[in-house]
């Protein structure tokens, strides 16, 4: 408002500019936390790893992630009628 031209800081980076080097080490540290670490380092076909990652996110379509997109059909496992988590899917059901 007080006439003097508008600047573009990067609040992300300590000297207020921004590189490309800085923005992919930060999203790399991000998708690489202390969890995952050893699922993307983890000699394994990288599907195993996607697929280690979406299940640690929550990510995985189970009928109780499906039923929060609206899906229409029964949230309840197939095997033993527990609500189906990825939790209980992998971890918890008896079957």
């Amino acid at each position: 408002v007080d006439g003097s031209p508008n600047q573009v800081i990067w609040k992300f980076n300590s000297k207020g500019g921004f590189t490309t080097k800085f923005v992919y080490e930060w999203l790399e540290k991000d998708l690489s936390g202390p969890d995952y670490k050893l699922i993307w380092k983890a000699k394994i076909p990288l599907k195993i790893k996607i697929f280690l990652w979406q299940l640690f996110q929550n990510a995985i379509p189970t009928r109780d992630n499906l039923r929060k997109r609206n899906w229409p059909g029964n949230p309840t496992c197939s095997f033993c009628h527990d609500i189906e988590t990825a939790d209980h899917l992998f971890f918890g059901c008896v079957f």
